[in-house]
Parts: C-alpha cells; structure tokens; sequence
C-alpha cells in the first residue's frame, strides 16, 4: 500500500466507446509524459473505462467506485460488479456513508466523498480514541480516503 498517490477518478460521461478509449489514453499519456504510474490509482463508476485502462498499462491500479443504492450511477455499480475487470480491481471505493457497501466483496476500500462533504471526517470523530479510529479502518478494510477534509481526516488516522 502507498502512503499518498493520485486518486484520479474517470468520470462516465463518455458514452461511447471511442470517446471512452481517447479519455482513458491521454489519461495514460499524461502519467506516462510526467512518470507518475507508480503514483496513481485509476478509480470509475465505468467498468468499460477501468478495463480499458487495465488493458493499456495493467501495473497502474484500478478501483470501482461504488455508487450509493438508488441514485443514478446505481446501475453502473451493478453492472461492474458482475464484470471480468473485478479480477484485476485492487480497491472498492465506496462513499463515506456506504463504507460497507458490498460487505461480501473482500477487496480493500478507499472512501470518497462528494464536494464540500464532510462525511469522513464526522465519522471518524464520532470514534473519540485513535485505537478505535484504526480499528474501525481494519474492520472494514478502509486503507484510505479522498476527502475534502485531507488534514484533519490524516491527524485522526495518525
């Protein structure tokens, strides 16, 4: 596990194919131009996006992000779940307030939040001590976060 990296999230708004693989190529090419493939993790709700990026560099990881039940990328979740590209995904990256989601896959989780969240930050504070805070981590298998809250949510973990 990486201490720090770039979480770089491939948004799904590409709806086709050609348009996904030219979004997921000058990603690639940008990593490569400035040797950050060892930094970066490559996270969507898209499988066809996290197979396309798997199939250009397969070192670099990639992560599912987890849509929350009932909200419009629901599907996408749905869909990936049941997807070849699970074999290679390293990280489950459920929301802060679904971090259990899809419990029975045993993939580590990375959370995230949505912009001007405070989610990860507020349930770790509800742990009052350190030990507490790192078990809960262990229990659910949370090996990091993309938070608006970077410093705070890193002096809770410490």
């Amino acid at each position: 596990c990486r201490p720090k990296g770039l979480y770089l999230e491939l948004k799904p708004y590409a709806q086709t194919t050609d348009a996904k693989r030219k979004l997921v190529t000058a990603v690639h090419a940008v990593l490569d131009t400035y040797h950050l493939n060892h930094h970066a993790l490559l996270v969507s709700f898209d499988s066809d996006l996290l197979a396309m990026s798997h199939s250009l560099n397969s070192m670099i990881p990639i992560g599912l992000n987890l849509a929350q039940p009932n909200t419009p990328f629901a599907s996408f979740t749905d869909a990936a779940l049941n997807s070849p590209i699970m074999t290679h995904v390293a990280y489950l990256c459920p929301h802060g307030d679904s971090y259990d989601q899809a419990s029975h896959w045993k993939h580590p989780r990375l959370l995230w939040e949505h912009a001007g969240e405070t989610v990860i930050v507020d349930r770790l504070k509800r742990l009052p001590a350190a030990a507490q805070r790192h078990d809960w981590c262990a229990t659910h298998r949370i090996r990091g976060v993309c938070t608006n809250t970077v410093i705070e949510a890193m002096e809770l973990l410490r």
